[in-house]
């Protein structure tokens, strides 16, 4: 049923992909949890977390940064919302259809560090050419636009 709708109403809402093929060939995948309420209290479900070896992780899970390498297991939830809007002066209910990816295990095969994180995790790649921070501190570069800027001062 939601293929059918979205193959003819293709043109009555916007298509939010869930995931990015990176020119690796990699995917970056959109992935999300929700907290429910149980007995009154909040609770956000905890996905599984294993080590590069396979080995579960029982208690003190490391914080992941940026630049760590994960390969992650998720559950797709479909849903659908209605609202209603008006169009051309009428209110109309329009029905949205989507999936959810929510986190059910977790992988870490390579674990970043804080501040860890280099050019290559950003998908960065050298220019030869180009600009060269060498050894200059951001302070240099301060100190420099600071005499720029009192020379240029009339």
């Amino acid at each position: 049923m939601v293929a059918d709708f979205a193959e003819n109403h293709e043109k009555d809402g916007e298509t939010i992909p869930v995931y990015k093929e990176l020119e690796d060939g990699r995917i970056m995948l959109r992935v999300k949890q929700k907290t429910f309420e149980y007995k009154g209290e909040k609770i956000l479900p905890q996905p599984l977390f294993f080590d590069a070896k396979g080995k579960r992780i029982e208690s003190g899970v490391p914080n992941i940064y940026g630049g760590s390498k994960l390969v992650v297991g998720v559950e797709a939830v479909p849903f659908a919302t209605q609202e209603t809007v008006r169009e051309n002066g009428k209110r109309v209910t329009v029905t949205s259809f989507g999936v959810t990816m929510r986190p059910k295990a977790v992988q870490i095969v390579e674990l970043g560090t804080m501040g860890g994180a280099s050019a290559d995790s950003f998908g960065f790649e050298s220019h030869e050419d180009g600009f060269d921070a060498g050894s200059q501190s951001f302070a240099d570069y301060a100190e420099e636009d600071k005499q720029d800027a009192a020379e240029d001062d009339f």
